[in-house]
């Protein structure tokens, strides 16, 4: 694995705690609105699906832009686990829960403001190597 391959990855390392932190954070919001369980378990699901799509999403696109990387296939699976998975979720939350669409989407869309706080937390100035 090359430099700016270890970088790529050690940049998006954290970002999935912020997904969960800011899912958290909406989920306590919303508590104080909504104290429905079928509502606050669409939040924790729409969060959770975020997460794991972003997780299975920058394993393939750092993977795929590897030219080193030699098994292609393996990629393949792992699009169909993802997408199997974002269906089995989706199947959970609607079909089975029937839980409240716009809980979902809030929980989904905990992604967005988690990459705003990510970019500005780390906008300043970067600490010089000792070296």
């Amino acid at each position: 694995m090359t430099d700016s391959q270890k970088t790529q990855d050690e940049q998006f390392k954290h970002l999935p705690y912020y997904i969960a932190g800011t899912g958290v954070a909406i989920l306590l919001i919303s508590l104080i609105f909504q104290v429905s369980g079928l509502f606050l378990l669409g939040i924790a699901l729409g969060c959770f699906l975020a997460t794991a799509n972003f997780i299975f999403l920058t394993k393939i696109v750092v993977k795929l832009l590897n030219q080193h990387y030699t098994h292609k296939t393996f990629l393949i699976l792992l699009i169909f686990a993802k997408l199997f998975l974002i269906v089995g979720v989706l199947v959970l939350a609607f079909k089975t829960l029937k839980v409240n669409v716009l809980s979902f989407g809030l929980g989904y869309l905990s992604f967005m403001p988690a990459v705003l706080i990510y970019q500005f937390s780390n906008m300043g100035p970067k600490p010089k190597d000792k070296n």
